[in-house]
């Protein structure tokens, strides 16, 4: 009797698997069996955790190779913005800008590089697909901005345009780099 109520409260997994006192011979070769049967699952998840690993540790070669091909000119990596209200983008946006006309004191990125520099249209236009400076982005792009994400967008588009025309040996690559490191600091200030 004392049996029946122990074999009562086993839970559902227990009752599945006999004891040792009511296996016969066939029992054991099961039981036998089971045991590798618990060995093989346990290896398959071993195995399975460890695919997942290297799939994981795979996917983040991938997307650090990726980001370094996208970045490999060395250029700044900057921090995506948090996100400012929509009536606020304008006038973030404005403060933004007059504090970079500021640190531009060559005026490179005031104006069209096209107006600056007429002289050199075919060349650049063969180089730069979109090109972007302050007043563009002011009188233009900041009116239609729908996040300032978009802004930031833009601006890294500025500096990049005139390090990738320019080249890694030129003064104006140096002294777009050194401008574009500061947005991230630049944006805090002014949000």
């Amino acid at each position: 009797e004392t049996q029946t109520k122990l074999r009562m409260r086993t839970s559902a997994r227990a009752r599945s698997k006999p004891s040792y006192e009511e296996k016969d011979s066939e029992e054991d070769e099961y039981s036998e069996s089971s045991g590798d049967e618990n060995e093989e699952s346990e290896e398959e998840e071993v195995n399975t955790r460890q695919k997942r690993k290297c799939a994981t540790e795979s996917t983040q070669r991938k997307k650090r190779g990726r980001a370094l091909t996208q970045n490999s000119h060395n250029y700044p990596d900057l921090e995506p913005w948090s996100r400012v209200s929509k009536r606020n983008i304008s006038k973030v946006g404005m403060a933004i800008l007059n504090k970079l006309r500021e640190l531009d004191i060559s005026n490179l990125f005031s104006v069209p590089a096209l107006e600056t520099f007429p002289e050199m249209e075919d060349e650049y236009l063969k180089a730069v697909k979109n090109p972007m400076d302050f007043r563009t982005i002011e009188e233009e792009r900041l009116p239609t901005y729908q996040n300032i994400a978009e802004l930031q967008e833009d601006l890294v588009l500025t500096f990049r345009n005139c390090c990738e025309f320019n080249g890694e040996m030129s003064e104006y690559y140096n002294y777009s780099i050194e401008i574009w490191q500061g947005l991230d600091d630049i944006f805090n200030e002014c949000r």
